[in-house]
């Protein structure tokens, strides 16, 4: 039981939470995405959480202990793709068979 093995821990998150993305569990340690993420704004991240060892009633030991975790975010198909231009009104002559009429360009956001 994690949270029977970790009751005179302290856990914290002390680098790398840019945005305040990720929440942790105080007392079991779990390490939890707090608000969305996105993989445009930022596609990985490298949390340092700390383990402070703790006495009941007496406050913190001093010992402590701490782990980098590197997260990677994975990209979902949430953008829209958009076209490069405005196609509008073109003038094609008759007979003028295989004239191109528009050559659109269009990007997606999304990396897959």
């Amino acid at each position: 039981d994690t949270e029977e093995h970790n009751r005179n821990n302290m856990f914290s998150i002390t680098q790398g939470n840019q945005g305040n993305v990720f929440g942790i569990n105080g007392t079991t340690g779990e390490v939890f995405v707090a608000s969305a993420l996105d993989f445009e704004d930022t596609f990985a991240y490298s949390l340092v959480v700390v383990v402070e060892d703790v006495t009941m009633g007496k406050g913190t030991s001093g010992f402590t202990d701490s782990i980098r975790i590197n997260v990677a975010v994975l990209d979902d198909n949430d953008e829209v793709p958009q076209f490069d231009m405005d196609v509008g009104l073109r003038v094609v002559y008759e007979n003028e068979k295989g004239a191109i009429v528009a050559s659109p360009f269009a990007t997606d956001a999304d990396s897959t």
